[in-house]
């Protein structure tokens, strides 16, 4: 998968940031492998090896820091 991050103030691209993402389904109390994160640029991390092994709501933990800081936890549902 891939993330666009921009700054919420004006909408440019944020690069230079530590993305980690922890993937948990809550319903289950448990989590997966850490996924690989890679930088591309122009505000945008590419995503790799996310891991989600069965059906049900996950939540993708994520934060971010470097020139900003935040956390964000999108959900999916695996069918």
């Amino acid at each position: 998968m891939e993330l666009a991050i921009s700054n919420a103030s004006d909408g440019t691209p944020c690069d230079g940031l530590t993305v980690d993402m922890r993937p948990w389904m809550p319903s289950m109390g448990h989590g997966t492998s850490k996924p690989t994160i890679t930088a591309e640029g122009n505000g945008r991390y590419l995503v790799s090896d996310v891991y989600l092994f069965m059906p049900g709501t996950w939540e993708l933990r994520t934060t971010f820091s470097g020139p900003v800081s935040d956390t964000a936890a999108p959900t999916i549902s695996v069918p």
